[in-house]
């Protein structure tokens, strides 16, 4: 399967574009698979084929195929996987928006340009482009108070719609017109909203809705403790995701950015976990100065109050060590080597010289006395 996936991580564009017209149900599987890696044109193209409702798992598949994930699964990973960048290939379809969070389209406007994100709404119906344009238009030019006092009495009410639906669109005008947000009673409910919503969507693994919901509470939550442990979930959420995907790399860097925003001691442990696992694929093809830094990091990280991590250790213990016996006899043979060079060039130089017996070879001055 691993082969097939590469092969079609890096084909051509051309060849992309025809990919979501395949009938083969494996053919589909393998390619949604592969989605995460192609352009998101790809994955609108899947998404206008696939319902997001689960399909039955099939009955039968070829060898090496067993654990491909379903179509809608893989989709699903996909777009969360492109995040931002694949808003204009969710939004065309309805119920793939409101499976990923975004059943309000302009939650999606917190983290896109408004002109391509019309333009991908008119691709599910003109109607529905202009209803959107209409109400940011008006959302603009509302008052404030109004806005606020919209939220207060959804609030009021109990009715949760009608309070998330206020909250995005109040959020949505001051992130917009950057406008600071001065601490209130309605700032208060304004940032309770939101973080609710963003942890229902991170309850829910609707990462990019989730970080949508933080984008736009960043200015009314004014950098709370508790806006500042849900970014880091988000990170962390994010991190186990490539975790489990094998790409620790991009793990690594995300539950980093988890403990920039809350050292937290889950945190802590993904994070050395990350570390030592890069550290084995570093020992495995060579790279030992890598590996021996990654370990330090990882070591640097870890504390008493963490559990045992075996990863780490394992690591570790398969670094190739410096054997410091044999170090030690190398020294000592070199240095017995530099006695026994140093006394025979003692020996040589003190010996006295002589001539050779039946030598022909005359000084200097022993010619001139016997010259005429």
């Amino acid at each position: 399967m691993e082969e097939a996936v590469v092969a079609l991580r890096w084909a051509s564009p051309q060849l992309v574009s025809g990919w979501a017209e395949l009938e083969s149900p494996l053919a589909l599987d393998l390619v949604a698979y592969a989605a995460r890696f192609a352009p998101p044109s790809l994955l609108q193209g899947l998404m206008g084929r696939l319902s997001p409702e689960p399909s039955p798992a099939p009955s039968w598949r070829p060898a090496g195929f067993q654990e491909l994930p379903s179509a809608q699964e893989s989709l699903t990973v996909a777009f969360e996987r492109h995040g931002s960048y694949a808003l204009a290939a969710l939004l065309p379809h309805e119920a793939w928006a409101q499976e990923r969070g975004f059943d309000d389209s302009l939650l999606a406007f917190a983290l896109g340009e408004r002109a391509p994100l019309l333009q991908a709404l008119k691709e599910r119906s003109e109607g529905a482009a202009r209803l959107l344009e209409r109400r940011l238009d008006a959302l603009m030019s509302a008052p404030l108070d109004s806005l606020y006092q919209t939220l207060l009495k959804a609030q009021a009410r109990g009715a949760q719609d009608d309070e998330r639906k206020a909250s995005i669109e109040l959020a949505y005008r001051l992130h917009t017109l950057q406008q600071r947000v001065e601490v209130s009673r309605g700032a208060l409910a304004l940032c309770g909203a939101l973080d609710a919503s963003a942890q229902r969507a991170l309850n829910q693994q609707q990462l990019t809705a989730a970080e949508a919901y933080l984008t736009l509470a960043r200015g009314a939550c004014h950098g709370a403790d508790f806006f500042m442990a849900r970014a880091a979930g988000l990170m962390a959420a994010r991190g186990d995701s490539a975790y489990f995907e094998g790409d620790f790399e991009r793990a690594q860097h995300a539950y980093r950015g988890a403990l920039m925003l809350q050292d937290d001691p889950l945190h802590r442990i993904r994070f050395i976990d990350a570390l030592s696992q890069l550290a084995l694929r570093a020992n495995a093809t060579g790279e030992l100065t890598r590996a021996r830094k990654l370990i330090d990091e990882a070591r640097e990280w870890d504390n008493t109050s963490l559990p045992h991590r075996a990863l780490l250790a394992l690591a570790d213990d398969l670094m190739p060590r410096v054997d410091h016996r044999a170090r030690l006899g190398l020294i000592l043979l070199i240095a017995v080597l530099g006695v026994i060079v140093t006394l025979r060039l003692v020996r040589l130089l003190s010996e006295p010289r002589y001539t050779p017996r039946g030598s022909t070879h005359t000084t200097p001055n022993a010619h001139r006395e016997g010259s005429p």
